[in-house]
């Protein structure tokens, strides 16, 4: 029987290649020693982060941090990307390298292409599952957008899906509800689909093919999708991802409501479950540690501007407990980048 999983959703990317995690894309815009230099310390890679990220984003200036552990998000004026030691199984300063200008030019490709103010955000976020859907959604639009738009990035962009989905992948757990296995197939089919057919009978691919196939519908109706029959990405031409993809999950989270009516209490069920796919998508936002901004005096007003007034609360209470190090004054220039 043939299912809607054997149509492409998206275009066939080269993350499934194995040998990809070996690759070493910043060689092409790094020599080694200028890599090996960087990577010795935490200043010099949140300044060559800072710098991709601002090259990119020119609607506003970024401000960039590190993380203490492995996770990295955006509020759109602020990115934190996952600390250098996180990355400790990769053995090569060129390969850790390349995860970290990833992660950076997937939170940047959110500054960009996502609309943060947007007012869907609203009753998305009042779902857990809705959200749990969007960003998934999301996610995947902003990278292909990116890869549309600066094709040399695509690279780094698979690698880190091949980090995170592939190296990373943790072994199902069968015993977890219905809701989990309709969202691994869904995380599978959007984000990674290496792993279909791979860990959950065909059979169970066939029982979910007309769940899925309006699914399909509902992300082709919204451009969601790449478009087989017309060969083309649907949200080529579009600007601002967002509202298409708040849209999406909606009207998918409506859907699955329909199907699973006790969703909510399904979906709290599989938090329980450290190995539920939700979960394996799932990370943490924790505390930051490290702040790079800006070399040029002309700037520090903007900048004392946007910190006042973009600052998330997340960021703004790790300020107020010290879990940024910062220095006592506001300086922007040479090692020191401080927020009074």
């Amino acid at each position: 029987m043939t299912t809607i999983f054997d149509r492409p959703w998206y275009k066939k990317n080269d993350f499934e290649n194995d040998s990809i995690i070996e690759s070493k894309y910043s060689s092409f815009i790094y020599n080694k020693e200028d890599i090996d230099r960087i990577m010795k310390d935490d200043n010099s890679v949140i300044e060559e982060l800072y710098n991709i990220a601002n090259s990119l984003v020119v609607e506003n200036p970024i401000v960039l941090y590190m993380s203490n552990k492995d996770v990295s998000y955006t509020d759109g004026h602020h990115i934190v990307i996952a600390n250098k030691e996180s990355f400790s199984d990769i053995n090569d300063n060129h390969s850790k390298f390349d995860i970290l200008i990833g992660l950076t030019l997937h939170e940047s490709a959110h500054c960009i292409y996502s609309e943060f103010e947007l007012k869907s955000f609203e009753r998305v976020s009042r779902s857990k599952i809705c959200k749990h859907i969007c960003n998934i959604i999301e996610d995947q639009l902003i990278e292909e957008k990116l890869s549309i738009d600066y094709p040399g990035y695509r690279k780094f962009i698979n690698k880190i899906k091949y980090y995170y989905f592939d190296k990373h992948h943790k072994k199902y757990d069968f015993s977890v509800n219905e809701l989990d296995i309709i969202l691994k197939i869904f995380l599978e089919t959007i984000r990674y689909h290496k792993y279909l057919y791979k860990e959950l009978n065909k059979s169970i691919y066939e029982k979910y093919n007309d769940l899925f196939t309006k699914i399909y519908d509902i992300l082709r109706k919204n451009k969601c999708l790449y478009d087989i029959d017309e060969n083309k990405n649907l949200f080529y031409n579009i600007n601002k991802v967002s509202r298409y993809s708040c849209a999406s999950a909606i009207e998918i989270c409506d859907l699955l409501k329909i199907e699973i009516p006790d969703i909510d209490e399904k979906y709290d069920e599989c938090l329980k479950n450290e190995n539920s796919a939700i979960n394996e998508h799932l990370k943490s936002i924790d505390d930051m540690s490290s702040v790079y901004e800006c070399n040029d005096k002309k700037d520090i007003q903007n900048y004392k501007k946007k910190l006042g007034k973009a600052l998330s609360d997340s960021i703004k209470n790790n300020i107020k407990e010290g879990n940024i190090n910062f220095t006592n004054n506001f300086n922007i220039c040479g090692n020191e980048a401080a927020y009074n």
